[in-house]
């Protein structure tokens, strides 16, 4: 460090030393500040031709979205089953439990059956059948159901012929219990063609057959009161006939 040989020079040097130390900071480069930018400055402008292309792609997916939920809205209107729809599924599973047992006595009359068996097979049906026209018959008076009165009939049918066969077998008359067998023939064909008529009716369900149907139930139930005057008529003259002979 220099000697100073007065105050004054002292002070000269220090305002010298001073004014080079200023000039010598003015020389070096500031620093470089890093430049930032907000995130509206970092985002890319759209402009143009370019911002319609996203405006149109928008509202095109916009709407494709909009179809799907309402195709997907319709597929499950069209396609789902309805209350009746729903109501009669429940009503045809039952009713087809019971055409099954009505089957197992047809199948058994087609191969031979004794008045005995036939009985109790027709006692255990007619608890079946009486259970299930119980459980349906609010349900049949709204929709007046084909296949519910079917059953009811065939089941009618099977009980009659029971009847008949246990007269013939309680006359012990060989005449009346022979033509008695023959009328129990016919009515089980007639009876196995109403099982297959009514299988057809639980099948159709709703759909518009339903006239057609009928009709068919129809000309079953004709041949069977033909069957039965035949019966009934040929019973009757071989009784009066008897009855003459016997005063």
């Amino acid at each position: 460090m220099p000697e100073w040989k007065s105050k004054e020079e002292y002070f000269a040097w220090k305002k010298k030393a001073q004014k080079q130390d200023v000039l010598s900071d003015a020389a070096e480069p500031a620093p470089e500040t890093p430049t930032t930018f907000s995130a509206q400055e970092e985002r890319p402008v759209i402009t143009g031709n370019r911002a319609k292309f996203y405006r149109t792609k928008t509202t095109l997916v916009a709407i494709i979205v909009l179809l799907i939920v309402v195709i997907a809205a319709g597929l499950y209107y069209f396609l789902s089953p309805s209350k009746e729809q729903v109501a009669y599924n429940i009503y045809r599973k039952e009713a087809l439990i019971v055409v099954e047992e009505l089957q197992k006595i047809s199948s058994a009359t087609e191969v031979g059956i004794t008045y005995v068996d036939y009985g109790k097979k027709l006692g255990d049906l007619n608890y079946v059948v009486k259970k299930f026209l119980a459980q349906f018959q609010e349900y049949n008076k709204q929709d007046n159901l084909l296949s519910y009165l079917a059953i009811e009939n065939i089941n009618n049918m099977h009980q009659s012929l029971h009847s008949h066969w246990g007269f013939a077998v309680n006359s012990g008359n060989e005449f009346i219990l022979k033509n008695t067998k023959t009328y129990l023939g016919k009515q089980w064909l007639l009876i196995s063609q109403e099982i297959i008529i009514l299988r057809e009716v639980l099948a159709e369900g709703l759909g518009p057959r339903k006239t057609e149907l009928r009709d068919k139930f129809n000309d079953t139930h004709k041949e069977w009161f033909v069957n039965y005057s035949e019966y009934k008529n040929k019973i009757s003259e071989y009784l009066d006939s008897e009855l003459r002979l016997a005063t």
